[in-house]
């Protein structure tokens, strides 16, 4: 059984693995975040059983080869957070992208390239983290994810997962295998009586805030408007309105997931395990396909960009360092230095949760 909680651990992550003579081993590993959890695997001589279990089943089941090829198997995602790792030898890309092609329904597509679809899905904010992907799939369906993943976890084919794209490690949401992008799950449903907020993976920020700007409610989101709902709330999630509500990940009230095995889940509080690895843990536990977050009150709201001359540069340290001190909750900040011809020159965006940060005598400075 493989088991990822904090316990009495405090902020480690447990590794627990059952050998084939029926031995049990615990290794606690520490995470840099009690919203981290990240699965180590050291090289295993001998043929060990793994179990994962949600909600009481188990969900991959004993694999002769070790605990190393689980890993390759079921989080293949994961070696974005030590950089891309090498594609395995001898695997045929283009082979695993025609036989997904040849088995998803018509909600879902293959692309290849030069199509515009195949260019638009491998498309990235930085270079660093773009690659060109033996093809691009679009999945439309659960069930296509699911089928998808099992093909990719039969042939060990490297893929990626991308949302908005808008992340700068290497290999976080780009692969040179098979590229999977969400781009086709973008439902938004506000649920006045739950309070809730219903979104896909697929959209970005400035998609969310726009729709949801009649409806008098907010969700806890990105700060920029291209970066995409599924990276953000998987990842934390800090946003303007953060020091009233917390993290995006701290408002999910659940979350619809394909685990690597390709079976379709919801995931709640009640599932600890998964709840605890899905909210931080990136997307190295599964696709995500729905998120559900809890909705707030939202009105107009004061904000904008300020620019500094390179002679204010103190005056603005000085000014920038007692706001980070200030306990108003609806003020927050992001200070920028823009470094030109040799003098480096101060800005700021500014954001107040009301019409005019006046109707707060706390944000004089």
């Amino acid at each position: 059984m493989l088991t990822i909680a904090r316990g009495a651990c405090q902020g480690k992550t447990i590794i627990e693995t059952r050998s084939s003579d029926g031995q049990t081993h615990r290794t606690p590993r520490c995470t840099s975040s009690a919203r981290s959890a990240h699965i180590f695997a050291g090289n295993e001589q001998q043929p060990r059983a793994m179990h994962f279990r949600h909600n009481g089943r188990h969900l991959v089941e004993h694999h002769p080869r070790g605990i190393k090829a689980f890993l390759i198997y079921a989080l293949s995602f994961s070696s974005a957070a030590r950089g891309a790792a090498p594609a395995p030898p001898k695997i045929d890309f283009e082979g695993t992208c025609k036989r997904i092609a040849a088995t998803i329904s018509h909600a879902s597509e293959v692309f290849f390239p030069p199509s515009t679809e195949y260019t638009v899905d491998n498309t990235h904010a930085f270079s660093s983290n773009s690659a060109a992907s033996a093809c691009s799939i679009e999945p439309g369906s659960e069930q296509d994810i699911g089928a998808i993943l099992r093909i990719i976890g039969s042939t060990r084919t490297p893929f990626a997962v991308k949302s908005g794209g808008h992340a700068s490690n290497p290999g976080f949401s780009s692969t040179a295998g098979v590229q999977i992008s969400m781009a086709r799950f973008r439902n938004i449903t506000v649920n006045s009586n739950a309070g809730t907020v219903e979104l896909g993976p697929g959209l970005t920020w400035d998609e969310v805030y726009t729709a949801l700007e009649s409806t008098g409610v907010t969700v806890v989101g990105g700060r920029i408007p291209s970066v995409g709902v599924g990276g953000l709330l998987l990842g934390a999630g800090y946003s303007y309105i953060s020091s009233q509500f917390g993290l995006g990940t701290d408002n999910i009230v659940g979350i619809e997931v394909v685990l690597p095995n390709g079976t379709f889940t919801t995931v709640t509080s009640e599932d600890e395990d998964l709840w605890f690895a899905l909210r931080g843990g990136m997307n190295n536990f599964g696709i995500v396909t729905k998120f559900t977050l809890k909705s707030h009150p939202q009105g107009q709201i004061w904000g904008g960009t300020l620019l500094y001359s390179p002679d204010q540069l103190d005056t603005f340290n000085q000014a920038f360092s007692k706001f980070t001190r200030n306990n108003d909750t609806k003020a927050a900040a992001v200070g920028e230095l823009t470094y030109a011809s040799g003098a480096v020159s101060p800005g700021v965006v500014v954001f107040y949760d009301a019409p005019h940060p006046l109707q707060a005598s706390s944000m004089t400075y």
